[in-house]
């Protein structure tokens, strides 16, 4: 008798390990994903982004926060941003023998400067505090990359429309390719405008300190 007993205890076995969910590991997310500051790093090495900085001083969140108010960079319309990143497209064409414009071969380029503030905290600052600042900037830096990629991703459609200007129009000239530029450009800035009206500045993304 012991032997089926046996037998039966081992099928039950088996049963349990066929019926056991499978255990999987879960990677938290903040490891999956590069920092802001690594992806911060990866843009300027890839688009050559200058990247300035103003320091700011404070031992509280009102004092980071009436430093960031008062040394913080002014807009395009003049308001005062924690951050901001100002970018420009230029464009160029080669001229012919004749010294007409060859709209054929337009290219455009961008420049960007990003600046950031720079708080360096001092040896036994409140954890809670630092916390707050860590989320806050990492929040800050990855909205102003979004900046970034309106001219990365879009620099190109100017010289693209002049081009396609030039094919539909062999009397372009360039006071008309020059309007065109700008009308292209506009679109782009466009984008930044929408973006900060859509996150109010990236309050809604998590920057605000």
């Amino acid at each position: 008798m012991p032997r089926p007993l046996r037998l039966i205890g081992w099928f039950m076995l088996i049963l349990v390990l066929m019926q056991a969910p499978e255990v999987v590991t879960a990677i938290p997310l903040s490891s999956q994903l590069p920092t802001a500051s690594q992806q911060l790093k990866k843009a300027t090495d890839r688009h050559a982004i200058l990247v300035q900085e103003y320091k700011i001083e404070g031992n509280s969140r009102a004092e980071l926060r009436a430093q960031l108010d008062q040394l913080g960079p002014k807009d395009s319309l003049g308001a005062n941003r924690d951050a901001y990143t100002e970018w420009n497209i230029a464009w160029s064409w080669p001229f012919l023998a004749d010294s007409k414009p060859n709209f054929s071969q337009t290219q455009s380029r961008h420049s960007i400067t990003m600046i950031l503030p720079r708080w360096d905290s001092a040896n036994g600052t409140d954890r809670d505090l630092l916390g707050q600042w860590e989320n806050y900037y990492n929040a800050l830096i990855l909205h102003e990359l979004e900046h970034v990629e309106h001219a990365v991703r879009n620099h190109r459609d100017v010289a693209e429309a002049i081009r396609i200007a030039a094919k539909k129009n062999p009397r372009l000239n360039t006071k008309e390719a020059n309007k065109i530029a700008r009308d292209t450009l506009a679109k782009i800035r466009r984008l930044d405008r929408m973006l900060d009206e859509r996150t109010n500045h990236g309050k809604t993304q998590g920057v605000n300190f």
